[in-house]
């Protein structure tokens, strides 16, 4: 599990997506959760897929990440995925974030 959170970290701070597309492979435990999420295995289907790197539970789920590359258009992807979701008979909310390269601030100054 520490060799996939090194990989992970090492594909965000290198700015590499095909590392990050192997780090997203998550033997260990999304198999276990993946039949209480249908949206897991229907959205690991597009990987590879106009610059889909892959997809992963949220925390312990049901929300599900899509890693797109960044050089990738959000558009095409986002039409992809919901036409994927429609023929497979799911629906979700898409959301379009990104990574900040700013860590989180405090709103007090002093302890």
């Amino acid at each position: 599990m520490r060799l996939v959170s090194l990989l992970l970290l090492a594909a965000f701070m290198q700015g590499r997506p095909e590392v990050l597309s192997v780090a997203l492979e998550d033997r260990m435990h999304q198999p276990y959760r993946a039949a209480l999420c249908p949206l897991l295995g229907c959205l690991q289907e597009l990987k590879g897929k106009d610059g889909i790197l892959g997809a992963a539970l949220s925390g312990a789920g049901p929300s599900v990440l899509l890693f797109l590359d960044p050089r990738g258009s959000v558009p095409k992807t986002r039409k992809l995925v919901a036409a994927h979701l429609a023929r497979s008979g799911l629906t979700a909310e898409l959301l379009s974030t990104s990574i900040t390269l700013r860590g989180a601030r405090s709103w007090f100054t002093r302890i």
